[in-house]
């Protein structure tokens, strides 16, 4: 009981600064193996930080999260030497750009993005199989959120956008306009606009797909709390398009993580759209998912609805090899015995990270070859 205990309290640290308890964000608005691995191996890591919990897949290995944490104030982000060319072991120092979304009666909206580029991403045998990835922060929060996972993704291979949602951080701004955005002021039917952002940052994406710095058709989402639903919606929506000829539209997600999402966020209900063939498992293709929540958050409750409801018929794999588990399953659950949810939960964390990391690589960059690279531009006339 007492060694329980001590562990329980050890994760708490693990995830959150020491004084992170007494000073809770307020939100302006609103407050690998099976499954039960998953949490097993966090925890193992807890007791044993210098074991290797997890089955490496057999290239693109994650980088330690130590290196990918580092990276930010050290030598290898901060610049290119002497020609200019990155030196081994440097990465691309990440970059803000302003991403153009779609608002209605306007010329759009300035999103604010930071860009963390693979360093594999001018290497021509390297970077058509870049996956690339979009985090998505919780409502009222920002990129800076999520920038310490982004390094370490970076770290490991991927091209990663992280933007300020619409309203949000730096993303205030009208074109041609003196008006600001904020969404504290937001009607319902404003939230649904938001899905205009990520397509926004995934046609800025594939500019670089189509310049061959990385491959779009192996994309992966991650959202946090409340845009959990507006983030499912679009990917499901995504998976919708036809093509267009032989040049492929949309199904271009290839991986979703969900980070304590709830079951209804205004006129979006995660409750409905885990529903779609696509993520209940009653019909195929499956989009592999990841969902991670605290479980002594207030939002367990909702988070756990969320991952039954889809878990009902896409059971873990019972394979005895490691190998095998992830080559079958294609749902995971990461909860973890904490009160934090969402951002918080995100907090650097070396176990967490290197499980969003290794989810990603077992499922799109072992599978590289079902997703071979392909320009999207309009060919053009001799």
């Amino acid at each position: 009981m007492f060694r329980s205990l001590c562990l329980v309290v050890f994760l708490v640290c693990s995830v959150l600064p020491p004084d992170a308890l007494a000073q809770r964000r307020k939100k302006s608005i609103i407050s690998g193996g099976s499954p039960d691995k998953a949490t097993e191996e966090v925890e193992t890591t807890a007791k044993e930080k210098k074991a290797d919990i997890f089955d490496k897949p057999a290239s693109r290995q994650a980088a330690p999260a130590s290196k990918a944490a580092g990276a930010a104030n050290a030598k290898s982000m901060t610049g290119k030497k002497g020609d200019g060319k990155l030196q081994e072991g440097e990465l691309p120092e990440p970059e803000i750009v302003v991403v153009n979304s779609r608002l209605p009666g306007t010329e759009g909206i300035n999103l604010s993005c930071t860009l963390f580029m693979s360093a594999n991403s001018e290497n021509p045998d390297e970077a058509k199989s870049i996956s690339p990835m979009i985090l998505v922060h919780d409502l009222g929060g920002s990129k800076l959120d999520l920038a310490p996972l982004a390094l370490h993704l970076q770290s490991a291979g991927h091209t990663v956008l992280v933007p300020d949602l619409r309203g949000h951080g730096r993303s205030t701004t009208i074109v041609n306009q003196t008006d600001t955005v904020d969404y504290s002021e937001f009607r319902k039917s404003d939230f649904a606009t938001i899905g205009q952002d990520l397509e926004a940052c995934k046609r800025y994406l594939m500019q670089f797909n189509n310049e061959g710095k990385l491959n779009i058709s192996m994309l992966s989402m991650l959202a946090v709390g409340d845009m959990c639903p507006i983030v499912t919606e679009w990917v499901l929506r995504d998976w919708s398009y036809a093509n267009r000829g032989r040049i492929k539209q949309g199904k271009d997600v290839q991986a979703l993580t969900l980070v304590s999402p709830k079951r209804k966020f205004k006129t979006f209900s995660m409750s409905q759209l885990v529903k779609a063939p696509l993520l209940s498992g009653r019909g195929t293709p499956h989009i592999p998912t990841l969902v991670i929540w605290g479980t002594e958050s207030g939002s367990a409750k909702d988070t756990k609805a969320v991952y039954k409801a889809m878990a009902k018929y896409r059971p873990p794999s019972e394979a005895a090899m490691s190998v095998d588990r992830w080559a079958e399953q294609d749902l995971y659950k990461l909860d973890l015995p904490v009160a934090q949810e969402g951002a918080e939960l995100l907090r650097p964390n070396e176990a967490l990270y290197r499980f969003i990391t290794t989810f990603n690589q077992q499922k799109i960059l072992l599978n590289a070859a079902q997703f071979p690279w392909q320009s999207r531009g309009k060919k053009k006339k001799k």
